[in-house]
């Protein structure tokens, strides 16, 4: 077995402390990730800058509204941002080492635990090993290219928060792209041009019937002046927003199934369920993924009063060799 040494080999570590704690973690060998964090830094500029240039300023009247409907934008904007950096650069839940040489010198019973195939550190119940990152995760849900990083016990938290306010954001930004299309409805029909489809397509003017229903029934097809370049790329805005919108509700809708059931996608994979078995209340569950009791804090990306003292207890869950061989042979 390789052992990777005191840290992840392919992890590094920053001193940033406006977001991260004191310590930032960088996964950089998940070539999806070059393409998607970009991907997801375009969208969340672009919405801001159609949202405050295009939807509202020019299109809301009362200045009231204009002043309510961006401030509210411009706070989901600034928790959007936070939460994204801490879930992309904080430490996702990687096992303290320092913990597991403790448990090794002291505890007479350290050889019969389970080690870790990859690394050959001690592995604790609940950490998988995440190839990417190179080190064993706490509780690990699975390696999100959207944030270069593991979803795991310390940053859950964060990474639910980005993909709720996420969900917020676009959602407003949607329903602004609805009424900035009703209100420049006007300017569309300007330039809309009407083209029989029986005249492009051969097959069709074969079929009497056919051609005879597309011949009263045009299809519309909107030929844009550059008088209306703006409004396409409000529309093409419109269009994304709606895909992030859904797309995070269901990453959303994942993540508080595993809250709710008491396993990550990695251990329902493992044991072959779909999460059938719960196995802690929901509120238990949740306040151990939030760091503390339920309070205001649990609706900001920053770590969780109890997170420490949790995460070392996890550390320390040690199992037996001979256990989990009994427990892969269940499974099989």
């Amino acid at each position: 077995m390789k052992n990777n040494g005191d840290s992840p080999s392919i992890q590094y570590r920053l001193q940033i402390m406006l977001f991260c704690g004191g310590k930032c973690w960088c996964s950089y060998r998940d070539p999806i990730a070059y393409l998607a964090v970009p991907m997801a830094w375009a969208q969340i500029l672009f919405v801001t800058y159609c949202m405050t240039f295009q939807m509202v300023i020019p299109v809301v009247e009362s200045k009231l509204a204009v002043a309510l409907i961006l401030i509210s934008f411009y706070v989901l904007f600034i928790l959007i941002v936070w939460s994204y950096v801490r879930s992309m650069f904080s430490d996702p839940g990687v096992v303290d080492r320092d913990i597991l040489k403790r448990i090794s010198a002291v505890d007479p019973k350290a050889s019969t635990y389970r080690r870790c195939a990859k690394c050959n550190d001690l592995k604790p119940y609940r950490s998988h090993h995440c190839s990417r990152c190179q080190g064993c995760i706490m509780k690990m849900d699975h390696h999100c290219p959207w944030i270069s990083n593991c979803v795991g016990m310390r940053n859950q938290k964060y990474f639910m928060l980005f993909l709720l306010y996420v969900a917020i954001d676009e959602t407003l930004a949607f329903i602004m792209t609805i009424r900035f299309v009703n209100a420049r409805m006007d300017k569309f029909q300007m330039y809309w041009h009407m083209i029989p489809l029986y005249y492009m397509f051969d097959w069709v003017r074969n079929r009497p019937k056919w051609a005879l229903f597309f011949e009263k029934w045009h299809i519309r097809f909107p030929f844009f002046e550059s008088e209306l370049l703006m409004e396409v790329v409000v529309c093409i805005q419109g269009l994304f927003s709606f895909i992030f919108v859904v797309f995070c509700i269901i990453l959303f809708y994942d993540q508080l199934k595993n809250i709710w059931y008491d396993k990550t996608y990695i251990e329902q994979v493992q044991e072959g369920t779909d999460g059938s078995h719960m196995g802690s209340s929901f509120y238990r569950a949740a306040c151990e993924a939030m760091g503390e009791p339920f309070c205001l804090r649990w609706f900001l990306p920053v770590e969780g009063k109890d997170m420490e003292r949790e995460f070392a207890e996890c550390c320390h869950l040690m199992i037996p060799e001979v256990e989990e061989e009994e427990e892969h042979e269940k499974v099989e």
